[in-house]
């Protein structure tokens, strides 16, 4: 909460120590909701996920099926 959606990227990686990769539509264009909602499925495990905003968001919650 407390971004506009535009400003927030999503990477992906399934190793360790192996580089990120973009989330293709991650990205969404901006709007002038202040809450970013994303979802994806998830058909290679593990999954690292990094989440760059450029505001410091006011509230972030990553949530997942184990």
């Amino acid at each position: 909460e407390g971004v506009v959606e535009g400003n927030v990227s999503v990477y992906q990686r399934t190793t360790e120590d192996g580089e990120y990769a973009y989330v293709r539509n991650s990205r969404l264009s901006p709007s002038y909701g202040k809450v970013y909602d994303y979802d994806f499925s998830a058909a290679v495990y593990p999954k690292y996920i990094k989440v760059i905003s450029e505001v410091e968001p006011t509230l972030a919650v990553v949530t997942f099926n184990a």
